[in-house]
């Protein structure tokens, strides 16, 4: 059996009481999709939140940062351009959002659809 869409939206807006404000969240393909979607709702539901968006597409995030900001001006939104198929990438993306934070509280990857057989395969390639 399915949650009820107003047991969701229930859940969402009860976030700031369980959780407080400051999260820190990761979206790994949120610049479309789910993860555009859960970023959104992600930003709506919080206080002075931050959000990074995990993506290949500069032009979508930009707009989606501004959309975000005007939802909920006291919270910060952040691209960070990768390629998530490319396990260098992840490593770096991984560090940047290390030296700027001291913890994650939430992180979602719906990155979409990729190969197995992508141009590091399965090994990292240094």
């Amino acid at each position: 059996m399915m949650v009820s869409i107003t047991a969701v939206r229930d859940n969402n807006g009860a976030i700031p009481r369980l959780y407080g404000s400051d999260l820190v969240a990761v979206f790994v393909g949120g610049t479309s999709g789910i993860g555009e979607s859960t970023a959104r709702a992600f930003i709506r539901n919080t206080t002075a939140s931050r959000a990074y968006l995990i993506g290949r597409d500069q032009a979508r995030a930009s707009r989606i940062i501004e959309e975000l900001r005007q939802i909920k001006p006291d919270s910060q939104a952040e691209f960070i351009k990768s390629d998530v198929s490319l396990l260098r990438e992840v490593d770096e993306v991984c560090m940047d959002i290390k030296k700027k934070e001291d913890r994650l509280n939430l992180f979602f990857l719906s990155p979409g659809t990729g190969s197995m057989k992508g141009p590091d395969g399965m090994k990292a390639r240094k």
